[in-house]
């Protein structure tokens, strides 16, 4: 039969269409199935593209082969779409293979959507070139046009592509992870990385608030990066005090009072250095590492509290620009002084003696003032000293497990065994809130008990009972009076004995 024109399918596929296209469409299709069987479940979506590619450069080739010889319009445009089909095509074969199979390991360490989007953009631009070329277009004038459009249109959303350029350099550069506690110079607040996008990074700060930052504040500011806890990071808190204090008191002072403040880690070592001499005092820098990135101005926080109680316990004064008047003893100070005799008087203790020991007892002793958590005694410290709590409460652990043991509130005392026989403390005490205690060192004790000898009855019985309730807590059992009665003759002597006292009356309950 004689067709109106020409058909030659061999002839279009060797000398128009080429042997090498259909041959390279096949071998895509059976890599795509070879990789199949062992891509990762979400990476095989991916090769659905390219073997979609492939069998439509095979349908439009074998269209042409079947088409009428010459060039047509329509025959122009199916070999450049299938030429475009075939590029694009390899280079998403190509693509899956070393960007997901390779440098992602198979899904195990994909890489970040941005930049493998960015990436796959990048392969496709190119093939599409490449087949636009093999169409028999002119590719220069393809790039010509699409450099004044993408001018034009750059030229609208400048700032928009900035962020997203600098979206892909965070996303490479990963300066930060989801999780991180970031601060960027620009930004006042620091923020939890919550996500990254194409244009902005979330931030929660601390009070709850999400941020959107763009990301080209990251690339073009300073960034602070103090991780998710994994790391510890040094926190300096500048204090002054006055020249007549000596630095070893102040260091001393400081350390042992920052010693139990939340937040702040054992290693590497807190320290107190001399940073300065000022004109009104000495300048000091307390130096501590933690890994509280989100919140440490609360360990600041503590630390100021802990130095205040710290120099009011020892006697430290902070500097500032005044004149000092060293007056008479006020009204105050002597109404002072009765109310802590009134509260002395109604410590167990002190309460069998008379208003005049106890005034005396108070004119010897000094006050001490703690902040919530701080430990006032330390199981395994010496001590040669013993607290009466005026304001606050207290609470007595065990040395071993720190396990809560009893609570002491206004009146009560601790530290009496160490004060008697200058043994280490045996349980530690830390205060429950601000607490004001009263302390009576062993040379005030001495002097006391040299005026007043019946003080060491009363405090054997005390400490007697006190030793026995003591151990039968320790033990889980009740108190033993005949223990307690032994306890409180061996008391007696070591007070007789280490103080040289001379007491007539026989060291039985009652007077009896």
């Amino acid at each position: 039969m004689n067709l109106p024109f020409h058909i030659d399918p061999w002839h279009r596929l060797l000398d128009d269409v080429g042997v090498l296209g259909p041959i390279l469409a096949l071998l895509i299709l059976a890599g795509d199935a070879l990789l199949t069987s062992v891509l990762h479940t979400e990476l095989k979506k991916s090769l659905r593209l390219s073997s979609s590619l492939a069998w439509f450069y095979l349908v439009i080739s074998g269209a042409r082969c079947l088409a009428p010889q010459g060039e047509s319009e329509i025959d122009r445009l199916f070999k450049l779409l299938s030429a475009v089909a075939l590029a694009l095509a390899v280079a998403q074969t190509a693509f899956v293979l070393v960007a997901d199979f390779v440098l992602g390991r198979n899904g195990k360490r994909p890489l970040r959507p941005m930049i493998r989007y960015s990436l796959l953009g990048v392969t496709f631009l190119v093939a599409s070139l490449i087949g636009l070329r093999a169409g028999g277009v002119t590719t220069f004038g393809v790039l010509a046009s699409g450099a004044v459009v993408v001018g034009g249109i750059g030229a609208a959303v400048a700032e928009v592509l900035r962020q997203v350029g600098a979206g892909v350099l965070v996303q490479y550069a990963r300066p930060f992870e989801v999780g991180d506690i970031v601060h960027v110079q620009s930004f006042e607040r620091r923020g939890r990385v919550l996500a990254t996008s194409w244009r902005t990074t979330t931030l929660r700060s601390n009070d709850g608030v999400d941020h959107l930052v763009p990301n080209n504040e990251f690339v073009t500011k300073t960034v602070t990066n103090y991780g998710h806890g994994e790391r510890s990071f040094r926190r300096d808190v500048d204090f002054d005090a006055t020249y007549d204090a000596p630095p070893e008191l102040v260091k001393q002072a400081v350390l042992e009072a920052i010693r139990d403040v939340e937040g702040i880690e054992p290693e590497p070592a807190s320290m107190v250095i001399v940073s300065a001499f000022r004109d009104s005092g000495v300048a000091y820098q307390f130096r501590y590492w933690t890994r509280r990135g989100e919140d440490f101005e609360l360990v600041d926080a503590d630390v100021r509290a802990r130095l205040w109680y710290a120099f009011a316990r020892s006697g430290l004064a902070f500097p500032f620009p005044t004149r000092t008047l060293h007056l008479a003893p006020t009204r105050d100070a002597v109404v002072d002084q009765d109310a802590r005799v009134r509260m002395l008087q109604r410590c167990e203790l002190f309460a069998p003696l008379s208003e005049e020991a106890v005034a005396d007892i108070a004119l010897h002793g000094h006050e001490h003032l703690y902040a919530a958590g701080e430990v006032i005694v330390r199981a395994g410290d010496p001590g040669r000293s013993m607290h009466v709590i005026l304001d606050g409460e207290a609470i007595v652990t065990s040395a071993d497990d720190r396990r809560e043991l009893f609570r002491l509130g206004a009146g009560q005392f601790f530290g009496e065994m160490s004060l008697v026989t200058g043994a280490a403390r045996t349980a530690t005490v830390l205060t429950a809130g601000a607490t004001r205690t009263f302390v009576l060192d062993e040379p005030s004790f001495r002097a006391t008990l040299s005026r007043h000898p019946e003080v060491a009855e009363a405090l054997s019985d005390i400490l007697a009972t006190r030793q026995t309730e003591l151990a039968a807590k320790l033990e889980a059992r009740s108190p033993d009076d005949d223990r307690r009665k032994e306890t409180r003759s061996v008391m007696l002597e070591r007070l007789k004995s280490l103080f040289g006292l001379r007491i007539d009356r026989p060291p039985e309950e009652g007077g009896k």
